[in-house]
């Protein structure tokens, strides 16, 4: 695993993640949606920019369900999850 002390820019992690195998960027992809959806559910119903909190909130809960298939499924399910989704 990497040295956090060494990653502290997004081109650092980019290069680090270049260096490791593909599941580790979607497991890190996936994690990532995961701890968005707490904020989301908060603003659910509130508007911001003109956009409803809901839409927000639906799209964060599409990008987790494929953003977490993407790190267990193969590449060729990827389009059925997708379409699953929306």
């Amino acid at each position: 695993m990497a040295d956090v002390d060494k990653i502290v820019d997004l081109d650092q992690l980019e290069t680090w993640l270049q260096t490791q195998d593909l599941r580790i960027s979607r497991a890190i992809a996936a994690r990532a949606s995961l701890r968005s959806l707490p904020t989301l559910m908060a603003v659910s119903d509130q508007i911001i920019n003109k956009t409803a909190g809901a839409e927000l909130l639906l799209a964060g809960l599409r990008a987790t369900l494929i953003s977490g298939a993407a790190s267990t499924c193969p590449a060729p399910d990827m389009k059925r999850i997708e379409a699953a989704a929306r």
